[in-house]
């Protein structure tokens, strides 16, 4: 009889791998949260640089404002002409030559703050409407009423996600992978 040589392997790596999944599983809201604070901040960031006509995390800038519009930015606020004696006014005085560029998406500051977490406007509407959809799904809205209207000509997310923010949260979901693990010897 040829000699026998028997190994018998005794591991606790099924319940290690199920407290794993467990961790991992509740941990996965916080993880969503974070991801959404995270993004919310860097869209403001893009946000500002368009709106002062940069081209933002994903390198597309917004369509500039039409002189129009220009214009009646410029004159909001102007006083008035005075009535004259004969009934007429005196008209406001235009500028003549290139107007000063104003900021794209912001008149009272309303859309640019509605991304700020906790954002409420003096009207009531809310901001920043970051959802956890049955703990798996993160979904990022602004709460202004009009934002659909400005994101269907000027977006204010990016259609595409730009490579500094996924490589942004690829830090963050590594961090917080290594944090879940870090309490499962």
């Amino acid at each position: 009889m040829p000699p026998r040589f028997t190994v018998k392997l005794v591991t606790d790596l099924p319940e290690k791998l199920q407290a794993a999944q467990r961790q991992l599983t509740t941990g996965l809201p916080n993880l969503l949260q974070q991801l959404g604070v995270w993004l919310s901040a860097e869209q403001r960031f893009s946000f500002e640089d368009k709106s002062r006509g940069g081209s933002g995390a994903d390198g597309r800038p917004w369509k500039p404002l039409a002189r129009s519009t220009e214009l009646a930015k410029y004159m909001k606020g102007r006083r008035k002409g005075t009535k004259r004696a004969a009934g007429t006014r005196k008209r406001r005085k235009t500028p003549i030559g290139p107007l000063k560029r104003s900021q794209i998406g912001v008149d009272r500051g309303l859309l640019r703050n509605s991304n700020n977490q906790g954002f409420r406007g003096p009207d009531g509407d809310g901001g920043n409407l970051n959802r956890i959809v049955n703990g798996t799904t993160l979904i990022l809205e602004n709460g202004r009423s009009y934002a659909k209207h400005f994101d269907a000509v000027r977006p204010i997310y990016p259609e595409t996600m730009p490579a500094a923010w996924v490589q942004g949260m690829d830090r963050i979901v590594r961090d917080w992978i290594d944090q879940q693990m870090a309490g499962i010897n």
